[in-house]
C-alpha cells in the first residue's frame, strides 16, 4: 500500500468527489480536522457546509475566526452554512430509518441556495455519527449511502466524523467494514507515524512479523479506502484472525499511548 497523505494534506487538498471519514476520541483532533477542511475550502473560494451538533459548532467558530475568517459575513454570503445536526436528523427519519425523499429535499434545498453563488462545495457532517452513537447502525449505513450518492451527483467533497475508539476490537467489526467501503479515505488516528510504529512493534512482539508481511495481505493491496497501512492490516486481521487482531490491538494501544475505552 502506498503511504497515504497526512490527514492535514488530505483535508486541505482533497481530490474531487472525495468522501472522507475520521475516527476520533479527542475533541481537539476533531476540531483541528474540521477547521482544516473548512478553512482550506473557504480560502479557495469554495462554499462550506457544516452539519454540526451545537457543541461542535461553538467549538469550531473560534478556530475559524483565528484563521482570519469573519463568520457573520461568510454566512451572510452563503459561503458558509452551519446546520444544527441534532435538530435536522429527526426530520429525516421515518420509522427509525432515513427517508430518501426527506433527505433529498433537505440536501437539494441547501445546495440549490449555495450553488447559485458557488460552484464548488465542501460538506462536513455528523448526523451519521450521531446515528452510530445511538446504536442505530442500519440507519447510519443507509444515511451514509444516501450522502455518498449525493456527493457523486453534485461533484462535491464530503467529510464526516465518528466518535470511535480506533484501538477497540469492536471498531473493526463487519458494520464498520461496510461503513469504510462507502468512503474513499479513512483517517483513523491523529499521528499516522506513531500508529504505524506501534502496530509494527506489536506485530513483531506477538508474531515475529514486520510490516512487509502485512503489505502482502489482500486488503492492503486494493479494494478498500485509502488509509494508513496499520489500519488496513487490522481490518484484514479482524476478518481472518479475530483473536490475533485483538491481541495486536491491545499491544498497539499500549505502544501508541492511547487511553483505554471502558464499555458499560
Amino acid at each position: 500500500m502506498n503511504t497515504p497523505l497526512s490527514w492535514r494534506e488530505l483535508l486541505a487538498y482533497p481530490s474531487p468527489q472525495a468522501h472522507i471519514v475520521q475516527l476520533y476520541q479527542d475533541e481537539e483532533f476533531l476540531c483541528d480536522a474540521v477547521s482544516t477542511f473548512a478553512s482550506s475550502g473557504l480560502a479557495r473560494g469554495e462554499a462550506v457546509v457544516l452539519v454540526a451538533t451545537p457543541g461542535h459548532a461553538r467549538a469550531l467558530a473560534p478556530k475559524l475566526k483565528a484563521k482570519g475568517f469573519n463568520m457573520d459575513v461568510l454566512q451572510m454570503t452563503r459561503q458558509l452554512t452551519v446546520v444544527n445536526a441534532v435538530e435536522v436528523l429527526p426530520r429525516l427519519m421515518v420509522d427509525c430509518m432515513p427517508d430518501v425523499s426527506e433527505f433529498n429535499q433537505f440536501a437539494r434545498g441547501l445546495l440549490q441556495r449555495i450553488n447559485a453563488r458557488y460552484a464548488k462545495v465542501r460538506w462536513w457532517g455528523e448526523m451519521v455519527g450521531l446515528l452510530w452513537e445511538y446504536g442505530n447502525l442500519p440507519a447510519a449505513l443507509r444515511l451514509e449511502q444516501l450522502a455518498d450518492e449525493l456527493t457523486k451527483r453534485h461533484s462535491m467533497i464530503r467529510f464526516c466524523s465518528f466518535h470511535m475508539d480506533n484501538f477497540d476490537s469492536q471498531t473493526y467489526g463487519a458494520a464498520f467494514q461496510r461503513l469504510c467501503m462507502i468512503h474513499s479515505h479513512v483517517i483513523p488516528v491523529n499521528d499516522y507515524t506513531r500508529f504505524q510504529n506501534a502496530f509494527e512493534k506489536a506485530a513483531r512482539e506477538l508474531l515475529g512479523h514486520d510490516h512487509r508481511t502485512f503489505d502482502k495481505m489482500p486488503s492492503c493491496q486494493g479494494g478498500i479506502p485509502e488509509m494508513p497501512a496499520a489500519a488496513a492490516s487490522l481490518l484484514w486481521l479482524r476478518e481472518n484472525s479475530p483473536q490475533t487482531a485483538d491481541n495486536i490491538l491491545n499491544l498497539t494501544r499500549e505502544f501508541y499511548g492511547a487511553p483505554l475505552t471502558l464499555h458499560s
